[in-house]
């Protein structure tokens, strides 16, 4: 989603000392499911990525973020779970991250 988008809020990246745009783990952690999505712009993009590479709890807290899903895929998969209520869940589950 573009910022400004009706519904969204847009965190964007704070001015530190000397004019310079930086992130803190706050604001890295509130954008990163849309990082991942491909849906924040160039500028917020760049700023994230120089935090994330700066800052080893939010590195790791990005590793585990990124091995979830697919953890969540194999559960699901290998269930006895009803067809509808995993395709349920995992919109939900969805939903739930995008709205923080």
């Amino acid at each position: 989603m573009k910022p400004g988008a009706p519904g969204r809020i847009y965190w964007g990246p704070l001015k530190g000392f000397f004019g310079l745009t930086m992130f803190n783990c706050k604001d890295s952690i509130d954008r990163l499911l849309e990082y991942l999505d491909g849906e924040v712009p160039a500028e917020v993009k760049q700023h994230l990525e120089e935090h994330l590479d700066g800052c080893a709890p939010c590195e790791e807290f990005l590793r585990q973020y990124r091995e979830t899903a697919p953890l969540c895929r194999k559960a699901l998969l290998r269930s006895k779970m009803p067809k509808e209520v995993a395709e349920r869940l995992t919109s939900f589950l969805h939903e739930s991250l995008r709205k923080g």
